[in-house]
């Protein structure tokens, strides 16, 4: 399987898994007659090759990016990390080693995939 191929497919399963953790932390609440949405992982992203922030890139085939709402989730500097719960972030490691990845954590905010697979 081709680099390539391998790269869209760990993107794709990390935004399944954004998506799985969006609908697992999903709440809504009623304030002053009006229905709110809660989104704990709205800013959190998955960017490949060319897609990928210039600031965040540090040459990584794939980058998931979770600056805000999502860091307290996925960092692990982040609130649940500091209170002992890892399953949002280990999975995040096993998907990438699943599909043939390194993942290594490029800052509070940001990992990083790099292929380990050959072409």
């Amino acid at each position: 399987m081709t680099k390539q191929r391998r790269t869209k497919q760990l993107a794709d399963a990390l935004r399944n898994y954004i998506e799985k953790v969006r609908l697992e932390l999903a709440y809504s609440y009623i304030r002053d007659g009006e229905v709110i949405q809660v989104n704990h992982v709205a800013d959190t992203g998955v960017w490949i090759g060319e897609e990928i922030p210039d600031h965040n890139s540090n040459s990584a085939d794939v980058v998931m990016h979770f600056d805000g709402a999502g860091y307290d989730f996925f960092s692990h500097a982040g609130e649940c990390c500091y209170a002992g719960i890892w399953k949002f972030r280990k999975l995040i490691y096993d998907i990438g080693q699943k599909h043939g990845f390194y993942v290594e954590c490029l800052n509070t905010w940001s990992i990083g995939f790099y292929y380990e697979g050959g072409e």
